[in-house]
């Protein structure tokens, strides 16, 4: 095979390529030169097929460095006349042609490179175009002596601006000041500085700004599609969506949610035209209430448990406390405790019974209860044994005192008393002939136990007469029955008497 070169065309080609294609090149221009050309046979005749062919540009006419090639796979011969656009496959580097001497060669096929390599020239005007002296516009100009102002790019120093307008990188309509669009994926715009960087990513559903510093993730804000929320992220998230703000919540459903622990430095203050403030559950259960009257605290059904009132009053159990402390419990005993380091006092109200205790402990031992005993009325002291208080009567191991003082076992009166298991009043009528009178021992009174306490004679006249061991009324305690003496007189005879007796063992 052998090539003819249209040089004709080349050279105009290449004319119009140095008008554009200098190292200025403005965006726009392509940077491509049209090669025609003729390929026959051996034999003279014009080839058709479909060939490989290899374009190289040298800095000399021999030998030399290749400066830029480029392969075209199929190129189609159609009697003997191809045409390729050099530059389509391997751009052309902004110096190739920086006013030095080019040449092309061309490779056919499995063929050796064609000789002699071909000069690349420029047309006569177009060695003149280098250099405009008058020009109506210009994509670019590396010096101009004087041109109208466009309000496009302009240069000052080291700064490149625009004076008005906006500026589009993708788009050919910016819409802002600053319009960058990418039909496909993400378009990322990177704000960096020497020591850290605020990077903002936006795909197609999601916007976020992603903080970093050296490389190392710091922080994003954005807005995410799926939640249709904008968000906080550092360690966790916070969300904003429809006004309500979530912290560790994505789905925030009050006008703020938090899902953990909160911590308040200062005050929490209702505004002032509300109804107060409100603590519920995860189930939307009211479980405590500020208001301007009233804390209250409720259980998961809503029921108070806990109210302080204005006035000071605590209600537990009860909305309308009427003491300092005022606690109720509809049903079942109720029980409060009061505790120190060292014991503890336990108050049980048995709701069922009606009764009241309070029990003392200490570290879990019991020591006494004081109370109140409904079905029997009346009020107890415990401590291994009972003391009742019924009716304005004391009993003393009965819950059932007939007297003012009723001990059911022994009594001792001061500190170096003796001790005594009761004491009993007789009473009956004196002899009506004698001054003495004979009384039988009550059961379970002997010489050895019984004391005489007080005898007591009411003489004809009313004249009660009280005695022992006096010149009127004596007595002896002798082994079967109990002897009152009294004066002889009728006004002692026939009369009633009234003994004390104490039982001491």
């Amino acid at each position: 095979m052998r090539i003819a070169r249209s040089l004709a065309r080349l050279s105009v080609v290449i004319g119009m390529f140095f008008v554009f294609a200098t190292p200025w090149v403005a965006q726009g221009v392509p940077g491509l030169i049209n090669y025609q050309g003729e390929l026959m046979d051996n034999g003279g005749n014009p080839l058709n097929s479909t060939v490989s062919i290899v374009f190289k540009i040298y800095n000399l006419q021999t030998g030399g460095t290749t400066l830029w090639q480029e392969t075209h796979n199929s190129v189609q011969v159609q009697q003997g006349v191809f045409s390729v656009l050099l530059g389509s496959v391997s751009p052309f580097p902004a110096t190739l042609f920086d006013g030095d001497s080019r040449w092309l060669a061309i490779k056919v096929g499995s063929d050796s490179e064609m000789t002699p390599r071909s000069r690349i020239a420029s047309v006569a005007y177009a060695i003149r175009a280098e250099k405009a002296d008058e020009a109506a516009t210009a994509d670019y100009a590396a010096t101009a002596g004087s041109a109208p102002a466009d309000n496009d790019w302009g240069i000052s120093g080291s700064n490149v601006y625009i004076p008005s307008g906006n500026v589009g990188i993708g788009t050919n309509s910016p819409t802002a000041p600053l319009h960058v669009y990418n039909s496909s994926g993400e378009t990322n715009v990177t704000i960096e500085s020497n020591g850290g960087n605020a990077k903002l990513d936006i795909d197609g559903a999601d916007a976020y700004v992603n903080f970093e510093r050296y490389g190392s993730y710091k922080g994003a804000v954005g807005y995410r599609t799926a939640g249709d929320y904008l968000y906080l992220h550092k360690g966790g998230y916070v969300v904003l969506k429809d006004g309500k703000l979530g912290v560790g919540e994505d789905n925030p459903q009050a006008r703020l949610d938090v899902s953990g622990e909160v911590r308040l430095w200062n005050k929490l203050i209702a505004h002032p035209d509300s109804d107060g403030l409100e603590l519920t559950d995860n189930d939307g259960n009211t479980r405590v209430k500020i208001r301007d009257d009233a804390v209250e605290v409720a259980d998961n059904s809503g029921n108070t448990r806990l109210k302080v009132i204005n006035n000071g009053n605590v209600g537990i159990g009860t909305t309308s406390p009427n003491h300092p402390l005022h606690a109720k419990k509809a049903s079942g005993n109720y029980e409060a405790k009061i505790e120190t380091d060292s014991g503890e006092v336990d108050l049980i109200l048995d709701g069922t019974s009606g009764n009241s205790t309070v029990t003392f402990q200490q570290n879990g031992s019991f020591l006494g209860s004081v109370g109140y005993d409904m079905a029997n009325d009346y009020l107890f002291l415990w401590e291994g044994g009972k003391v009742v208080v019924d009716d304005g009567k004391l009993g003393v191991g009965t819950d059932s005192p007939a007297e003012t003082l009723d001990v059911e076992g022994s009594m001792k009166v001061g500190t170096s008393g003796t001790p005594f298991l009761e004491i009993r009043e007789i009473a009956g009528t004196t002899h009506a002939s004698y001054h003495y009178k004979h009384i039988p021992y009550p059961p379970g009174y002997t010489q050895d136990n019984t004391r005489v306490l007080c005898v007591e004679i009411k003489r004809s006249n009313n004249n009660t007469v009280y005695g022992l061991n006096a010149a009127d009324i004596n007595y002896l305690l002798a082994p079967s029955d109990i002897i009152i003496y009294y004066e002889d007189s009728s006004l002692m005879k026939g009369v009633p008497y009234r003994i004390v007796l104490m039982k001491t063992k």
